[in-house]
């Protein structure tokens, strides 16, 4: 039997365009479920605690982040 669980996702991008691609296109995934997005790493280590996300896409050279 398949699970029906989805996967919790945090959308961290800083080119509005791009993130929005990404959202169009993840959310035609059935096992995910983007349920916060950031444009900074600051902004996503802020939401992370609350939201209790499985999962984190983050883009490398996010700004905001330290591995830039």
């Amino acid at each position: 039997m398949p699970s029906t669980s989805r996967l919790r996702l945090l959308l961290v991008e800083d080119d509005e365009l791009f993130r929005l691609g990404l959202q169009v296109r993840l959310q035609r995934e059935g096992d995910l479920e983007i349920i916060a997005e950031a444009e900074d790493g600051e902004s996503a280590v802020e939401l992370t605690p609350p939201i209790s996300t499985g999962c984190c896409g983050f883009g490398c050279r996010t700004s905001g982040n330290r591995w830039h």
